[in-house]
């Protein structure tokens, strides 16, 4: 009997386990994935979406394609896993038992965490967000854009950073850098001070304010 090997998440680690043991078994294991996206998409693009420069179809492929490869997907949403019984719960397709099991599921965004976040706030660390961060954009006249986090741990350490960056070319391209002002800030001043400030000097980037060590409080 050819051991099962069942893989969770269709992210880049999913993606890239599918990949090697595809090729190291070829035809000697049965090998599932399981995602609730149809799409593998490249989250390290979410802000070039985010800023216009690329669109939603540019940075995701169908995860079915990996059938080509006898890599069986499922789209699915994982409930439950079972490692006593050495099972998976599937949202519709109820249970799926596995030999082997890669869980690569990622993280969430909450954006119940912070006050007001869902409203009034925007990210690109999702596509769905970065399409509303898009929206937002095409109607932006100037104004102040304050940039970060709320604290650890999340999705893509350098991504305010390189959305501030983006930002700022953006804005030079359509002439309002002169009437925006871009603040960054972090929670981590080694990250502030020895990397991003030097690096935004040496692209000659408009100026950037930058402080760290901010708390956040509900109220």
């Amino acid at each position: 009997m050819k051991p099962r090997i069942l893989i969770l998440g269709g992210g880049v680690g999913g993606l890239v386990s599918a990949n090697k043991l595809a090729k190291i078994f070829k035809d000697q294991a049965e090998i599932t994935l399981i995602d609730r996206n149809p799409y593998h998409e490249f989250m390290p693009s979410y802000p070039w979406v985010a800023m216009g420069y690329k669109d939603p179809d540019d940075i995701r492929r169908p995860l079915n394609l990996l059938e080509r490869k006898g890599v069986k997907f499922i789209n699915d949403n994982v409930k439950e896993i079972i490692p006593s019984q050495n099972k998976v719960v599937l949202e519709k397709a109820g249970e799926i038992s596995y030999d082997y099991l890669i869980v690569s599921l990622g993280a969430e965004i909450d954006e119940e965490a912070m006050p007001n976040f869902k409203e009034e706030a925007y990210h690109p660390w999702t596509m769905e967000g970065s399409l509303r961060l898009r929206e937002a954009l095409k109607n932006f006249k100037g104004g102040k854009i304050l940039i970060g986090i709320s604290g650890m741990y999340y999705r893509c350490p350098p991504a305010p950073f390189e959305v501030a960056g983006q930002l700022d070319l953006m804005l030079k391209a359509k002439k309002l850098r002169e009437k925006s002002e871009i603040t960054v800030f972090h929670i981590t001043p080694f990250i502030m001070s020895w990397i991003f400030k030097p690096g935004f000097a040496s692209l000659k980037a408009e100026p950037v304010i930058f402080f760290s060590s901010l708390s956040f409080t509900r109220s």
